[in-house]
């Protein structure tokens, strides 16, 4: 069409005489046209030239006559038109050919964007504008440089053959049919986009992540951005990158930003996750037949983080896994003296598994059965045996563990395949303990032990001597040490006195033995639980010297003399020899009781006297002497005069063949502890004896002196006590007790045993009490008792005066109502706990709002009148007993009946 168009303006510039070419008039070449997209300017005209009309392109023609070519500037063309301009005189005509400029394209986009390419869109609402072609005009801004041009006559392009992340300026020039006038431009700025492929891989590493992808250009720079259980960024032009230092079973999130001069891109980010960290220190406790307990400590860093743990189990039958979500798990159902290999793995995110932490064990075999002891000797062997274990197998052995079970010290193991041990080099005498272990193939993994504790059978001691050393009471005994080992030895000795004593030397001394006995020792080795006993050997302690001599006669021709039996020597076999002599010589006599009468002395002589106890084995005991004068006669018709709570007094007759020169001495003895207390010379034949205490028994002894003060007569005693004191302020209380008394008093001054508190009535009771107050118990309740307490001292007593006092009375049971009536009742009960036949009465009280009375009935029954119809009576009755103790009330309330008029009722119905 555009070629059509050019080749009529040719033939019309050709076929009218009076056109002529542009170029051939001089005139013609002063024109200057300038168009836009609506407007057509038009300058620079030859003197005398004018518009003398304008055509388009469709045929239309303007004329001259139409005024708008009067202007220069011509308006309100179409843009992107082509246009003939003639112009000239009179005579001459031109013509310009001129096309108004497109309009700009609108809505000027990029679509889509690649590393390499980008496409853009526009539109253009132009009449013209299906005979419009296009230009993009591509910079690169960075450089300025024009890369090339893109003509298209659709409204769409795609650039190609740009540099990824690039900034490109796209300028679009919409140009009209002429194929040389342009519209103004349009511009675009816009980044190529790189495609690239981001792979992140673990490899199975536990703390480190490799990022890679693909490199679209040279260059270029990248951000990344790691998010997870730690944050991390790193600025990189290469195109793989590490990110270490990470924790273990963990995901993360990688973003990579690429960055060109002008241009960045991010890009969606790629989720990988580290492996996690292995279970640590794998510990198998317990280990049974049948099970075993597996635990292990939480892989590193993994605190916290969801994770289980596969445990695969096995042994040459196959293998089996279980899952825990703990760190520790129990296998059951496991073979006995079995080995199993066993290995742990973590199990974290997206079910990665840890590196595996393995071991090995072996189940226990079972115990050993019926361990007992075949034979035990003294030459240090002990033979065990046992039966074989259930479940047994060929590759078993037993390990015997030998201790010493004083020290837990292991002394020997001895590995033996058979069911029976003979253990050898042991001591004589020690404690072991034999523990028996069934041991599995692997000679390590054992059976729980079975245990026998028994001992050798210790050495038996030698040279067994026995000294007494001349005592009384005691025997040495000594010994040699047996060979082997002893713990003690027990030491027992039989006769009069059992005793036995325990040591751990090799002599020992035995006291508190009876005198003038013979004893059997034997002596016992033990060493733990066993023992062994020696032959026995005998001897013999020496017998006790006399008691004090006693001179129970003293005459002037004789002395008869007496001694007390040596100590704990009562009814054994012994004899005593007595040696008696003066300056003129000695003589010895033998007696077999305690006493000896030595006759034809001379009568004021001064004997020396020695007596010896004579034992079992001729043993003599140490001697008893004593000097005596022949003695004056004793006293005659020692008495007491008069006895008070302090003194004593005493009188007596002069002896037989008295004389002047005699004197008296009385001795005051405290009777329960034979203390002396006083000593008392007297010439006269009386003596009073002061300052004792009340309630002490005395015996008083008399004796007649001689001329020399020393020799004495025989005493004469005499025994009795002081006169005890009286209790004072005896208080009776019942403390309203039904069977109960209290009785209190003050103590006495003096002395004082006890009391004896006795109590006479209804019920007798007589106690015993070293305190000044009692509690008399199981009474009968509304009785009067009467008490008196005793003062005790030995065999002296004073009594108070008798008090008296009452239990109070139990109240009435079961209050019962029989009949009431409009103004009276009657209210009977039962008769009161534990007193039937007891003298008593009852007090009745009954009140209302308007007061309260009180009646006496003496028996078990009552009739209440004038009472009030309709009204409530509170009623209580109490037990009036002797000295009119009241007992606790017992109650009840009752209504009276109302006061009907029957006879009107009766009518009315």
């Amino acid at each position: 069409m555009k070629m059509l168009w050019r080749s009529l303006l040719l033939i019309l510039c050709l076929c009218f005489g009076e056109v002529r070419s542009c170029s051939d008039i001089s005139q013609c070449q002063t024109i200057t046209i300038k168009v836009t997209t609506t407007q057509i300017n038009v300058t620079g005209l030859a003197e005398e030239f004018y518009l003398q009309n304008i055509s388009s392109s469709d045929g239309i023609v303007t004329q001259a006559s139409d005024g708008i070519l009067n202007n220069t500037s011509l308006m309100s063309f179409m843009p992107g038109t082509q246009y003939v301009i003639y112009y000239g005189d009179d005579s001459t005509s031109c013509c310009r050919n001129v096309t108004t400029k497109p309009k700009p394209v609108s809505s000027f986009s990029s679509t889509v964007s690649t590393s390499y390419s980008v496409s853009l869109t526009w539109s253009n609402l132009d009449f013209n504008n299906a005979s419009y072609i296009y230009r993009i005009h591509t910079v690169v801004p960075s450089s300025s440089p024009v890369i090339y041009d893109t003509i298209t006559t659709s409204a769409s392009a795609t650039i190609m053959n740009l540099s990824p992340l690039e900034l490109y300026t796209f300028v679009i020039y919409t140009r009209a049919a002429d194929n040389v006038t342009e519209s103004a431009p349009v511009s675009l700025d816009t980044c190529t986009i790189p495609e690239i492929a981001i792979v992140l891989n673990n490899y199975k590493s536990i703390d480190t992540l490799e990022v890679t992808w693909t490199q679209p250009a040279e260059n270029l720079y990248y951000l990344l951005v790691l998010t997870g259980a730690l944050y991390s960024v790193k600025y990189t032009g290469a195109n793989t990158i590490d990110f270490t230092g990470l924790l273990p079973g963990r995901e993360y999130a990688v973003t990579i930003e690429s960055f060109g001069m002008f241009c960045s891109r991010i890009f969606s980010p790629a989720t990988e996750a580290t492996y996690p960290t292995p279970p640590r220190n794998l510990a198998i406790n317990p280990v049974t037949t049948n099970s075993l307990t597996l635990s292990w400590m939480e892989p590193v860093n993994m605190t916290g983080v969801d994770k289980s743990y596969n445990i695969s189990y096995g042994n040459s039958s196959g293998t089996w896994t279980v899952t825990s979500n703990t760190t520790s798990v129990t296998l059951q159902n496991l073979t006995s003296g079995t080995n199993y290999t066993i290995t742990v793995v973590t199990v974290g995110v997206r079910g990665y598994q840890s590196s595996a932490v393995s071991t090995s064990v072996y189940t226990k075999p079972m115990l050993v059965k019926s361990l007992q002891i075949s034979n035990v000797t003294s030459s240090s062997s002990v033979s065990l045996t046992w039966s074989k274990p259930d479940e047994y197998k060929t590759s078993y052995s037993y390990r015997v563990q030998t201790n010493v079970s004083s020290s837990a010290t292991m002394l020997y193991n001895t590995i033996v395949t058979s069911e029976s041990a003979t253990i050898m080099a042991l001591t004589p005498g020690e404690t072991y303990t034999f523990l028996v272990y069934t041991r599995a193939s692997d000679t390590i993994t054992e059976s729980d032990p079975v245990s026998y504790t028994t001992c050798t059978v210790p050495g038996q001691v030698s040279s067994i001597s026995l000294n007494n050393y001349k005592s009384v009471d005691s025997l040495g005994v000594s010994w040699t040490k047996p060979s082997g080992n002893v713990t003690n030895y027990t030491v027992s000795v039989t006769g009069a006195v059992t005793n036995t004593t325990q040591t751990t030397a090799t002599q020992v001394t035995i006291t508190g033995l009876l005198p003038g006995r013979e004893y059997t020792v034997t002596v016992q080795t033990n060493s733990r639980t066993c023992s062994q006993i020696s032959a026995p050997v005998t001897q013999a302690t020496y017998p006790t010297k006399p008691g004090n001599i006693t001179f129970n006669t003293i005459a002037t021709k004789y002395v008869t003399l007496s001694w007390m039996e040596p100590v704990n020597m009562t009814s054994v076999d012994k004899s005593y020899n007595i040696s008696y002599g003066n300056s003129s010589g000695t003589w010895t006599v033998t007696s077999n009781t305690t006493s000896i009468s030595l006759q034809n002395l001379t009568s004021g002589t001064n004997y020396t006297i020695a007596v010896v106890t004579v034992g079992v084995r001729g043993y003599q005991s140490s001697a008893v002497s004593t000097s005596v004068y022949t003695k004056p006669m004793s006293v005659k018709s020692l008495q007491i005069s008069n006895v008070t709570s302090s003194s004593v007094s005493l009188t007596w007759s002069k002896p037989d063949e008295y004389k002047t020169s005699y004197s008296y001495r009385v001795q005051t003895k405290v009777s329960s502890s034979a203390t002396m207390l006083y000593n008392t010379i007297v010439t006269s034949e009386s003596a009073t004896i002061m300052a004792l205490t009340p309630g002490e028994t005395y015996t008083f002894l008399v004796y007649t002196r001689a001329a020399d003060t020393i020799t004495e007569s025989d005493p004469v005693s005499y025994t009795t006590c002081t006169v005890t004191g009286q209790v004072s302020s005896i208080s009776m209380n019942n403390y309203k007790s039904v069977d109960s008394l209290g009785v209190s008093w003050i103590k006495p001054s003096g002395k004082v045993d006890n009391y004896t508190v006795s109590l006479t009535g209804a019920v007798t009771n007589t106690t015993h009490t070293t305190a000044t107050q009692v509690t008399i118990t199981g009474l009968l309740p509304g009785r009067e008792y009467t008490v008196t307490v005793q003062t005790n001292s030995g065999t002296c007593s004073q009594i108070s005066a008798p008090v008296t006092q009452a239990t109070y009375p139990t109240p009435p049971r079961i209050l019962s109502t029989n009949t009431v009536g409009t103004n009276s009742l009657t209210l009977s009960w039962m008769e009161p706990v534990n007193m039937a036949g007891v003298n008593k009465s009852y007090n009745i009280s009954y009140g209302n709002s308007s007061g309260t009375w009180t009646v006496t009935s003496n028996t078990t029954s009552i009739s209440l009148q004038d009472l009030t119809s309709g009204t409530n009576y509170t009623i209580t009755v109490v037990t009036v007993g002797v000295r009119g103790y009241q007992s606790s009330a017992v109650s009840t309330s009752v209504y009276t009946n109302c006061d009907f008029y029957w006879d009107t009722l009766s009518q009315k119905q």
